[in-house]
């Protein structure tokens, strides 16, 4: 395991800009920056696998349409397109045109800053979310130069801070600064056509400070979405919800101030048991400019990367196969973790194992992709079977006594939690 860290990746009148998000591209050649000089640039992601102290030179281009802070930035899961939204009110959409990346789309319906963006399944569709309460649906399949939403999604009474699709297209989760996570479900007939599956407040009931960001995400299977900012015995947590039943399983604590992203891996991995379900990694930055890796076989965190930034993490993202994950800070900087991953994360199922789980776990409904799409039915039946504590067992209260590393220098040897 390596760490590499980067400076002043976005500037403004000679300072160090805010990055406020980060996204790999499919094939891991580019990674895509986001910040407060207000512009979208994107990376050789050899930059990140070196202590390059010139990363001016791995820069492949800078986007600059936007005129006003950027806040966030999404690969599609083809990687011909990259979603950005900004304080602009708008989201753009850029793709590679043959001699550079160009704007070929803007989307306007927001009314005050975006926040988030999230593709769905099969890059037809997209949602942004907004501090104007609402969570936009977009039908991106025409790419025309200027969008209107499909549909907008009223059901927070503040800030939308975060959205996420889940693997099968089914349900779109949003966090809101109303202390709520709402889970919209998709009607198989009709794709613009939402409703309110479930309305989720118990964890953040006792949460007293807000977040920047409320970055959520589904584990890659589907079956649980972690949720950042959430808060259990006075202590900051990000808690793992379970699909269907929709209660808190995991609370994985251990980071002093607030959490405010969450981010599972891609990735499923082999059981520790062969008649175990896969497993799940996932990767929680916080305020208090630390990451931790956990997976769902423990109770405790695989490694905790300790100051990192001088300033809140902002985003996360992994690569697809699972052996990168990206950090990003409002001090300026950035933290790349490089893992070996069968060494220090376990054995990847295959892409075919991962597909064949996903249809196991739910019932086929005939989603686009080839992706399976859960039965209601089997979600209700799902509800009555309690999560197994070998696979999501809730942290302890207490936090975790760990090793961890100080990122006081560019490269650093970190020690995972035994």
């Amino acid at each position: 395991m390596r760490v590499f860290r980067h400076f002043r990746l976005h500037e403004e009148d000679g300072a160090a800009a805010a990055v406020y998000s980060v996204s790999l591209n499919p094939d891991g050649s580019l990674l895509a920056t986001c910040g407060g000089d207000k512009l979208v640039r994107l990376w050789s992601t050899q930059l990140f696998k070196s202590n390059d102290d010139e990363p001016a030179k791995h820069l492949v281009q800078s986007l600059s349409k936007h005129v006003k802070v950027v806040t966030c930035c999404a690969w599609s899961s083809n990687g011909s397109w990259l979603a950005s939204g900004s304080d602009d009110t708008q989201v753009l959409l850029w793709t590679n045109t043959g001699a550079s990346w160009t704007r070929q789309a803007t989307l306007r319906g927001h009314t005050m800053d975006v926040l988030d963006v999230a593709w769905g399944d099969d890059d037809k569709v997209l949602a942004s979310c907004s501090i104007d309460n609402t969570v936009l649906i977009w039908d991106v399949s025409t790419k025309s130069m200027t969008m209107t939403p499909k549909t907008t999604l009223r059901g927070h009474k503040n800030w939308v801070k975060g959205v996420a699709w889940d693997p099968t297209g089914r349900f779109l989760a949003s966090a809101g600064e109303d202390r709520r996570v709402l889970v919209w479900r998709r009607d198989k007939n009709a794709s613009s056509e939402f409703r309110v599956e479930a309305d989720i407040r118990a964890p953040f009931e006792d949460v007293t400070a807000q977040t920047f960001f409320q970055r959520l995400s589904w584990a890659p299977d589907g079956r649980s979405l972690g949720v950042p900012n959430a808060r259990k015995a006075l202590q900051a947590t990000a808690c793992v919800l379970a699909r269907g039943k929709w209660e808190s399983v995991a609370d994985l604590v251990g980071h002093r101030h607030p959490v405010t992203v969450v981010r599972f891996s891609p990735v499923l991995f082999h059981g520790e048991d062969d008649e175990d379900q896969p497993r799940s990694v996932v990767a929680i930055g916080g305020q208090d400019a630390t990451v931790s890796v956990w997976t769902s076989a423990r109770a405790k965190p695989l490694v905790v990367f300790r100051d990192c930034f001088g300033g809140a993490v902002s985003d996360l993202a992994w690569s697809r196969n699972g052996s990168l994950l990206c950090a990003s800070s409002h001090d300026g900087s950035t933290c790349t973790f490089e893992f070996d991953v069968e060494r220090d994360l376990g054995k990847r199922l295959s892409s075919s194992d991962a597909r064949a789980h996903l249809d196991a776990a739910f019932a086929v409904e005939g989603g686009s992709n080839g992706l399976s799409l859960p039965n209601p039915a089997e979600i209700t039946q799902q509800k009555k079977e309690p999560p197994k504590k070998k696979r999501i067992a809730p942290a302890p209260v207490a936090a975790p006594r760990v090793n961890v590393l100080k990122a006081k220098k560019k490269r650093i040897q970190p020690t995972p939690v035994g």
